[in-house]
């Protein structure tokens, strides 16, 4: 098939209109994009949490429910109180952004306060299970010695009667 002059400058004006039409869509999309990242920088959890405390305080954030028992509200204020205690914490004791803190403790307010302050501080919380009669004590510290090997963490939080003999490498 012969193309001839007159085909190819149409073909060509049509080549160049369409790679016109795809450069500004893909300036159009880095522009929303810059945009976008530009006004929700800040929108991390950290953030909106600090959001809310800021803004209403006596709000609810977590409410916290054990079968049995009465549900316990924990409003932002008391969310950023609390576990700005754990972050200080964790500043004091040595613990970097970016470093591991194991979290072994009963579901409750400890958790919560924990897990929230690990996230302030920038640390990154693992929540491991709480040792109860359902498993095997063996079992159980076998298996948590070998998590713990592998995410070197840079400190647990659990409870002193737990004492858990970590047979670390």
């Amino acid at each position: 098939m012969k193309i001839e002059n007159a085909d190819y400058t149409v073909l060509r004006d049509l080549f160049v209109k369409l790679h016109k039409s795809l450069l500004h869509l893909i300036i159009q999309d880095t522009f929303c994009m810059i945009w976008f990242l530009k006004t929700n920088i800040m929108s991390t959890l950290a953030h909106l949490v600090h959001q809310n405390y800021k803004n209403n305080p006596e709000k609810i954030s977590i409410v916290l429910q054990h079968a049995g028992q009465e549900d316990i509200s924990i409003s932002y204020h008391d969310l950023v109180a609390g576990s700005a205690r754990y972050a200080r914490t964790y500043a004091r004791t040595g613990i970097q952004p970016g470093e591991v803190v194991v979290l072994i403790l009963q579901h409750g307010a400890d958790l919560i306060y924990s897990f929230w302050g690990a996230i302030l501080h920038g640390a990154i919380p693992a929540i491991m299970p709480f040792l109860t009669e359902k498993l095997s004590p063996e079992r159980y510290r076998t298996d948590l010695s070998a998590l713990i090997s592998v995410t070197q963490p840079a400190a647990i939080v659990t409870y002193p009667n737990l004492n858990p003999t970590f047979d670390q490498p």
